[in-house]
């Protein structure tokens, strides 16, 4: 909440003394996670979607370890000021996520979804849950492939 000149002060020692930690935990699968499709309609007819999540126990005392033991690292490292940003930093995954069948998961292994073949989906929820680093590269990596894919299968979706 800096503006100005505290700002300035602030960018200005930072710029000289800065340091941050990212802490990776996993966030593990909740089955009471999801998303689903409400009676009410959009202008376009289509039924609107409702978000429930919440953070297992397991894993709001997992992030909170990793946070107490950053801020006692760079305590001991002779910091003047720690401060942790809220879990709404975690990468959100899961809601369609692949499996070799419909009742267990949304997609295939490539990401073609089980009930709509011409359907799919790229994306970080395709994965179970969140592993221990950052997912962009694997989301890309996801994305060539269902591309490949696409244009090799394109004739058999319809």
């Amino acid at each position: 909440d800096l503006f100005g000149e505290p700002l300035h002060a602030f960018i200005k020692k930072a710029s000289r003394k800065l340091a941050t930690m990212t802490f990776c935990g996993e966030g593990l699968p909740d089955p009471d996670n999801r998303l689903t499709l409400t009676s009410q309609r959009d202008r376009f007819g289509l039924p609107r979607a409702q978000v429930r999540h919440q953070f297992p126990e397991d894993s709001v005392k997992c992030w909170e370890a990793g946070v107490k033991q950053g801020k006692e690292i760079f305590a001991a490292a002779g910091a003047s000021e720690v401060w942790a940003s809220g879990r709404n930093q975690m990468h959100t995954m899961g809601g369609a996520i692949m499996g070799r069948s419909a009742t267990t998961s949304v997609s295939n292994g490539w990401g073609q979804t089980h009930e709509v073949p011409n359907l799919f989906i790229a994306g970080s929820s395709l994965f179970p849950t969140a592993g221990g680093v950052n997912p962009t590269f694997t989301i890309c990596a996801l994305a060539m492939r269902a591309a490949d894919y696409m244009l090799k299968n394109w004739s058999s979706f319809h």
